[in-house]
């Protein structure tokens, strides 16, 4: 029998784990009301053999059936917002004129001076001095942690396996019966190829399949992250985390800091709020923790800055040029390919500058669209599938927990409030925004209050502010889990709202400032987790939620060598906590058929035994004449310790 289901439709790791599972189980436990003989997967389609006419396993199949009824619940739904954005668009086309009319009445309510026109670009020598020592200071921090990193979360494993195009034991293939060392099963299921004529293939993969995370993720960082493992054939985890951060931390680190640096000489011009927002935004935990996880957060907070200082240009120059127009689109398009979920930073913030710019100048207002147009045409032609990302995978994950029973929004904004109060709004930011506070009421600073609070930048600084708090709160409210990773990005934004709210003070000098500026660097130094580096014991790992860092199995288990080793489990996430932390020089069995791994345990004396059957079946397959201990269990994969007992 062959199903088959839209790829971008139907993520089949999860439910091939449980329908593979289920059947397992059952074949131990009650041999003969076994009715799947073999479960395989031929790309988007799920073959089964059946033991039993299909009448009676119907009911093993209902999970079939639920997801034909979401697919025609998600095809309405596609319709209806089609024709809701047809019916805006059409409102907007109607009503142009009235549209521009208030448009306009908007604008001149807007401050319409720039603080900073009449300065010289050129910087001065103290200020391109303090940015120097932060870019410094942030780059020791990421040398330093990298040093400290030596596990891998789940996920980074997958970053591997889908760039190199494995499909094996880890992502998208099956694992394939023998026996292995553990050098050679992890040099097969990570780095297995450094041929550049391989690379070029895999990254044609990527391009039209993303080897089939297209549902859930975009190409871009995949690709960047194979070019950067040409050469490369390697299955040690220590030389893994080198590269793998080492793209992060020699690639998308200076091209943040760049970013930023644009962003900010172009808000604060040449002053010293420009070296105050560089350490906010990229030096606290957060920054760090993403440049330490191998996935695409460090180069969507790279790309965050970078759309940030080119819609900043736009808004506080004149026309852009064709050129700048080009570039800028290019630019959008890349930050369009870091993450899915951006797409709502990017329409809130497009739709109020098109409005702002409307009331501005219709001609302006046009070069926006314009420019967003050619960014969709250029995200497309790197990219051809990128819409599969809408209808599958975190999408359909978001959709589900709207309103769902398992999704509360306040235990979303709790969680947002701890990421927001432990890398941006720590107390010591509190205070200084007290101190702050308390000078422009007493006037201090009042100089400076109008010159610059009142000015196109300080307005856009808030909007790119403002806008990054209630993404963050918006996706940590739809987003799968409540983790640090989905928000990274937009934080560094998030801190334009503390320097725009010190501005006055800061600019103004004396002594409260310099106050004001050591509590700002004492709370990045005071209060600096980072994350991402390693499991914790399993008793601690929910004292760090928002890293989502689970426990692995035991690798000290791993010197035990004259123990033999049977691997029992089919393609699956729980493997990224198992085989790449096999002993190099260990043999493993592996073998698919829970039966003929049973049989294999059979003829040991003592032997462990990773699978994801339960105790009860193992026990159960083996008989009285074998003890089974449960030493680990992690992620639905347990290690059981089998030994025979003496008679």
């Amino acid at each position: 029998m062959k199903l088959a289901f839209p790829s971008v439709i139907f993520r089949y790791q999860k439910d091939f784990t449980l329908l593979t599972d289920l059947d397992s189980s059952l074949r131990l436990s009650e041999p003969s009301r076994q009715l799947i003989a073999q479960v395989a997967l031929d790309k988007n389609y799920l073959i089964l053999q059946a033991t039993k006419p299909i009448s009676s396993i119907s009911g093993t199949l209902d999970y079939t059936i639920s997801i034909a009824r979401g697919l025609w619940l998600k095809l309405l739904y596609g319709y209806l917002a089609l024709a809701c954005l047809c019916l805006v668009l059409a409102a907007i086309a109607y009503k142009y004129q009235a549209l521009q009319n208030l448009a306009a009445i908007v604008y001149s309510k807007l401050p319409s001076q720039l603080a900073f026109s009449s300065e010289s670009r050129a910087f001065d020598r103290r200020i391109l001095a303090l940015c120097a020592v932060v870019f410094l200071v942030g780059f020791g921090l990421r040398w330093w942690y990298m040093g400290q990193k030596v596990d891998l979360h789940g996920d980074e494993v997958w970053s591997v396996a889908i760039t190199s195009h494995s499909n094996a034991c880890l992502w998208g293939g099956a694992c394939e019966d023998g026996v292995y060392y553990g050098k050679e099963i992890k040099e097969r299921e990570l780095w297995h190829s450094k041929d550049a004529s391989s690379a070029l293939k895999d990254i044609a993969n990527l391009y039209l399949t993303n080897n089939g995370d297209s549902h859930s993720h975009a190409n871009l960082y995949y690709t960047i992250l194979r070019l950067w493992h040409i050469g490369v054939r390697t299955g040690d985890i220590e030389w893994i985390i080198q590269r793998g951060v080492g793209l992060n931390f020699l690639l998308f680190y200076p091209l943040a800091f760049l970013f930023a640096f644009l962003l900010g000489s172009r808000l604060f011009g040449n002053s010293v709020l420009v070296p105050v927002f560089l350490a906010l935004a990229l030096c606290n935990g957060a920054s760090i923790s993403a440049t330490m996880l191998i996935r695409e957060y460090a180069l969507q907070e790279c790309l965050f800055l970078g759309f940030g200082w080119a819609m900043a240009r736009y808004f506080c120059s004149e026309l852009e040029s064709r050129r700048a127009i080009i570039l800028s689109a290019l630019l959008i398009a890349c930050f369009l390919l870091s993450g899915y979920f951006v797409v709502l930073y990017v329409g809130m913030l497009f739709a109020l500058l098109w409005f702002l710019s409307l009331g501005e100048s219709p001609k302006k207002a046009k070069l926006l669209l314009a420019m967003l147009g050619l960014a969709v045409v250029f995200t497309y032609m790197l990219y051809p599938i990128y819409h599969k990302g809408f209808v599958g995978g975190h999408a359909t994950s978001a959709l589900a927990r709207v309103g769902g029973s398992d999704t509360s929004l306040l235990e979303s904004m709790r969680v947002y409030g701890q990421i927001l109060g432990q890398n941006i709004f720590t107390p010591l930011v509190l205070l200084a925004l007290l101190v702050a506070a308390f000078a422009w009421y007493r006037g201090l600073g009042s100089s400076v209050y109008k010159r610059y609070l009142h000015s196109k930048e300080a307005f856009f600084a808030l909007l790119l502010g403002g806008l990054a708090v209630v993404f963050g709160a918006v996706i940590m409210f739809v987003a799968p889990w409540k983790i640090l990773r989905f928000v990274v990005g937009c934080l560094p934004l998030v801190s334009l709202l503390i320097v725009v709210a010190t501005a006055p003070l800061l600019l103004q000098g004396g002594i409260l400032a310099r106050v004001v500026v050591v509590m700002l660097g004492a709370s990045l130094l005071l209060y600096h987790q980072v994350g991402y580096l390693r499991y914790p014991h399993y008793a601690d790992f929910r004292s760090e939620p928002i890293y989502q860092m689970e426990p692995i199995l035991d690798k000290e288990r791993e010197n035990d060598k004259e123990i033999p080793t049977i691997y029992s489990h089919s393609s699956d996430y729980g493997a990224t906590r198992a085989i790449i932390y096999f002993n190099d020089l260990r043999l493993y069995h592996f073998i698919k058929d829970p039966r003929e791994a049973l049989k294999s345990l059979a003829a040991c004396e003592q032997c462990y035994f990773i699978t994801a059957l339960p105790m009860e079946a193992v026990r159960k397959g083996l008989g009285d004449g074998f003890s089974v201990e449960l030493t680990q269990a992690t992620f639905g994969l347990y290690r059981y310790y089998v030994q025979k007992r003496e008679i």
